[in-house]
This record gives C-alpha cells, structure tokens and sequence, in this order.
C-alpha cells in the first residue's frame, strides 16, 4: 500500500519525480518512429495495424519511463533538504544507522531492499516477517512519501521538514 501511495505521488507531480531528459536518444526515437510510420499499411490485418501502433508507442515512451529504483531515488533528491534532520531518528538502529544525508551506498541499499520485497509481497513471494532493520527501511518509503504529498501541496522544504519532525 505504501508503494500504491508512493507511485501516486510521484504520477500527481510527474516533473518532479517523473521528468526525463531524453535528449542524447531524441535523434534515434524519431528516425525509428519515422520508420515505422512509412511503413506500408495497406492490406495490413487489424493484428499487424494494432503491433505497428503498438510499436510506435513503445519507441515513443523509452526513455520517459522510470522503474521504481530511479523513482525513489529522485523523490529523495528532490526532498533530502526536508529530510535531513530525520534521517538520524529514522535510521537509528546500531545495525544501519545513518545521520544527514544519504550517502549513495546507504540510499542503493534501501532502495533495493524496498523494491525486492514490494515484487515478493506483490507476487506472493514472501515468506517471512521484517527485522527490526527492515522496518527502518519501510519506514523510510511512508515518510519519503508523505513528504512528496507535502511537496505537492506546495509546502517549502522547511515547512515539511517541521511536520516530518512532529508527525514522524
């Protein structure tokens, strides 16, 4: 659920979370689309019609779209400011903890522990319960989240860093 809300944010502000620069591939995507858009479509069956269609829209959307690793790495850049102070009282077990700002190894290993059990528990795969250690790292995704619905309400960075202390 965490995650359902964690996606939600980040498509109600797709600028922020969900911008792509896709200028170094701009030139290939066009002369693809531009190939697939010359090709010939008299006599085509409807199923062959709907795969070029399909196609096209493949090529367009490369390079646009972000997997879930990307996207929890650039609502942190985009809110670390708000979260610094918290991250001491978020991470705080002897076992993983953290103060300031995430450095990059600290940041991979959250976020390939949340995005590899977010697929288990989605495809039935898990078995098991969290470790206390675990539970930071979840914690972690609610409050990132939280903060992006406070970004997208338009509450400055200090502002959601003083409710992120207070609630959280």
């Amino acid at each position: 659920n965490i995650f359902s809300a964690f996606e939600s944010e980040c498509h109600a502000k797709p600028e922020l979370y969900e911008n792509a620069d896709t200028s170094r591939i701009q030139k290939v995507k066009d002369s693809l689309v531009a190939l697939v858009d010359k090709y010939p479509s008299s006599g085509l069956t409807q199923d062959e019609t709907e795969f070029l269609n399909n196609a096209r829209d493949n090529i367009l959307k490369q390079g646009t779209e972000f997997g879930q690793r990307k996207k929890i790495k650039i609502a942190y850049k985009v809110l670390e400011n708000a979260l610094e102070s918290s991250i001491e009282n978020i991470f705080f077990l002897p076992c993983f903890k953290c103060k300031g700002k995430l450095n990059s190894k600290n940041l991979n290993k959250i976020v390939e522990f949340l995005v590899g059990q977010r697929g288990s528990i989605a495809h039935g795969r898990f078995f098991g319960i969290f470790s206390d250690e675990d539970a930071q790292k979840i914690h972690f995704l609610e409050i990132l989240t939280y903060a992006q619905m406070l970004k997208r309400v338009g509450l400055s960075d200090r502002d959601i860093e003083r409710i992120i202390g207070a609630v959280f």
